[in-house]
């Protein structure tokens, strides 16, 4: 048999001093979540155009008699999710303009309020692409497949000899 001892701890513990990378992570994240947030901005200003244009398209081929009902139907859906997640977006206007956690300059000045802050605007961005993707896929598939079926046909032209 043999005998084990345990060895005693230090009467004081010294704690390591924290390092600045959780900072410096949080306020990665929210540099780019603002930078999301722009992006989804110039998506929702131009959407409305963009709509626009495409139904002027669609009509433009619907009275050539093409078959553009995909194509409407995937518009449609693209411009109901564009709807939807319209107010998701502006929400996150708060999250933005009241930085939680952050000073103007993007540095945390409260990692728990920082964290919930980042939190926030990932969960937002998240519902916003739940939204989006699967619509905007089916629209740009369904624009490409009528392009595609619908190519102009290319007949050649007789070429003139010089001689």
């Amino acid at each position: 048999m043999a005998n084990v001892f345990a060895i005693e701890p230090p009467d004081s513990i010294t704690p390591t001093p924290p390092t600045t990378q959780p900072s410096d992570r949080l306020e990665s994240a929210w540099a780019k979540e603002k930078e999301i947030y722009n992006k989804l901005g110039l998506l929702f200003n131009n959407s409305d155009p963009i709509i626009t244009k495409i139904q002027g398209l669609i009509n433009k081929a619907k009275a050539k008699g093409k078959d553009t009902a995909v194509l409407q139907s995937a518009l449609d859906a693209f411009s109901e999710a564009v709807k939807q997640a319209e107010p998701i977006y502006q929400s996150i206007e708060g999250i933005v303009n009241s930085h939680q956690g952050f000073d103007e300059n993007g540095k945390v000045t409260d990692q728990i309020q920082a964290l919930a802050t980042v939190n926030d605007m990932r969960g937002k961005f998240l519902e916003i692409r739940q939204l989006l993707l699967d619509p905007r896929k089916a629209l740009r598939e369904a624009i490409k497949t009528f392009r595609e079926g619908n190519k102009p046909s290319i007949t050649p032209s007789p070429t003139q000899k010089s001689g």
